[in-house]
């Protein structure tokens, strides 16, 4: 007879841990604002960080964000997108920071610290959440042992999907 393993959910960042690691971005961020609007986005739209470091400011709305599904490509060499609907406080947030920083349509909406004109890059997204963790001792299981996960952009898209589960029941994050 063959005995069949339950799946266990895959490893994510409980909405406390998240909310920790926000509150603690001004020690650790010269752009806090920046880095907490990108990790924000992560967390509401369950994108991917290339996802939402690609995001431009035409795709931002007043109550859902516009990302392109950069893991899958068309026949015809188009990229699928996916509407996302996050907290209209977020797009606010959003609009009010392309705003104040002149960010031009077409263009990045998160821009890197040293050449401005090239978008953010996902390491330094990634550096900047495992040093956060670090240094609040936030730890995830790995191999059996405890310690600092090596995917912690990933965990924030896993623990959004489990947000979204625990609240409605269903992981569905587009509109029809």
């Amino acid at each position: 007879m063959t005995q069949w393993a339950i799946p266990q959910p895959p490893e994510y960042l409980e909405t406390d841990e998240f909310s920790r690691i926000l509150a603690a971005l001004p020690l650790v961020s010269r752009h806090p604002l920046r880095d907490m609007l990108v990790l924000e986005t992560c967390f509401q739209t369950g994108g991917r960080i290339s996802e939402v470091l690609a995001i431009g400011p035409e795709r931002v709305g007043t109550s859902s964000i516009i990302l392109d599904n950069l893991k899958q490509h068309r026949k015809d060499g188009t990229t699928p997108v996916k509407e996302c609907i996050v907290s209209p406080l977020l797009c606010q947030h959003l609009r009010e920071y392309i705003k104040e920083n002149n960010i031009l349509e077409e263009t990045p909406v998160f821009k890197g610290n040293r050449d401005r004109s090239k978008p953010l890059g996902s390491l330094y997204i990634w550096r900047m959440v495992t040093r956060t963790a670090a240094r609040l001792g936030i730890y995830k299981m790995k191999a059996g042992a405890k310690r600092f996960h090596p995917a912690w952009t990933h965990l924030i898209r896993h623990g959004s999907a489990m947000r979204i589960l625990e609240e409605t029941g269903s992981t569905e994050l587009t509109q029809a």
